[in-house]
């Protein structure tokens, strides 16, 4: 489903980066309400969403503005998100992050880990991971653990790192997740 036609039908929540909350401006106010989302499937389940829509955003891609998502008419998928016994610090990991420092402060919490800075479907699949990874891409690991530097701007923590990066870190839930897409 294209992101357009979903605001156009439906009441569209929106939780996530600010130019996508300014969509909600956007929707339907007559059809059903839904919850769009980029926060991590992580986040969604601690707010009590087990399903949801996410955008998919290529990767690199910055969005501003409202007007700059419409004008990408990016697809969505439906994101069914399942909690799952957790990840533990001795289990074989791949870890995703394309901060630095999230990836060394990372490496050094799970000792048996393969750092990645970008990866595709074959590097997660069937795989236990742990960083920063879209729904879209959870769907192929076997377990995922989100990890988010709370309020991160990357414009001035690209070299974040130590007891700060530390204090900042949030580990989330470990979960699984379905598409439809």
């Amino acid at each position: 489903m294209k992101l357009n036609q979903l605001l156009k039908e439906n009441d569209v929540k929106v939780y996530g980066f600010q130019a996508f909350k300014d969509l909600e401006k956007h929707c339907s106010v007559q059809g059903d309400t839904i919850i769009l989302a980029t926060d991590s499937p992580s986040l969604m389940i601690e707010r009590g969403y087990e399903e949801y829509y996410a955008p998919v955003i290529p990767f690199g891609s910055r969005f501003n503005k409202a007007q700059e998502i419409l004008d990408a008419d990016l697809e969505v998928n439906k994101v069914t998100v399942h909690i799952e016994e957790d990840i533990t610090r001795e289990d074989e990991v791949v870890i995703v992050s394309t901060h630095t420092g999230t990836r060394e402060l990372l490496e050094h919490m799970f000792a048996n880990s393969t750092p990645y800075e970008k990866v595709n479907k074959s590097d997660v699949e069937g795989r236990l991971v742990v960083g920063t990874l879209p729904a879209h891409l959870i769907q192929y690991a076997q377990k995922y653990k989100s990890v988010i530097v709370k309020n991160f701007d990357w414009s001035k923590d690209q070299s974040l790192s130590g007891k700060e990066l530390e204090e900042r870190l949030m580990i989330g839930k470990t979960i699984s997740v379905e598409i439809e897409e």
